[in-house]
């Protein structure tokens, strides 16, 4: 399940520089982008306190499934507008900006899933997450490097696409991890 954090974290449709360019390149002001920046922060946190509550009402391994895939979602529909550019960059800005409530929530999940699966072996928790973190860095470095390869803001569409397709495959590997593991999980933890 670890994966699909991992490839996630390739995306450049997220905030950040990368973004920030192409919001520029397509006449948003930065007052609006770091206005818009702290908006979405909070609203990130706001999955941190939701992410309890989901979990209560559907499982965890199902709150995991269905938060990468709403995830993704709002992600396509961001890319949405960098493919038709004539469309109001609201498009991207606000899907953004709701996928990071999804985003914290999966993250949060994953982290609580890898502790469950390893109970009473907390020494493989620990090495299982440096080494999630360790890949996660190394992912958000690979899109740095897509990020030199297309430096032109008019280039920001085919490095979009190309995260977006490693999203893909991580959203496809977790719901592989849930459809083989997850139903069990759910079960091993409710009859503890």
């Amino acid at each position: 399940s670890s994966l699909g954090t991992i490839f996630l974290a390739m995306s450049v449709l997220v905030p950040g520089c990368l973004l920030v360019n192409y919001l520029v390149y397509m006449n948003v002001s930065l007052v609006e982008i770091a206005s818009l920046q702290s908006i979405g922060v909070g609203i990130g946190i706001f999955g941190a306190f939701t992410t309890p509550k989901l979990i209560e009402w559907i499982g965890l391994s199902k709150c995991g499934l269905v938060s990468i895939w709403i995830y993704f979602i709002l992600m396509v529909i961001a890319y949405i507008q960098i493919v038709v550019p004539s469309i109001s960059v609201w498009l991207l800005i606000i899907p953004v900006i709701f996928s990071r409530i999804f985003y914290w929530t999966f993250d949060l999940t994953e982290k609580q899933i890898l502790k469950e699966s390893c109970i009473g072996e907390d020494a493989v928790v620990v090495k299982v997450q440096v080494m999630q973190f360790q890949l996660t860095t190394l992912a958000t470095l690979l899109s740095c490097a897509f990020a030199i390869l297309s430096v032109s803001p008019s280039h920001f569409a085919s490095l979009a696409g190309a995260t977006l397709g490693l999203s893909f495959i991580g959203v496809c590997l977790f719901t592989i991890w849930y459809r083989t593991h997850g139903h069990s999980h759910e079960l091993s933890t409710i009859l503890g």
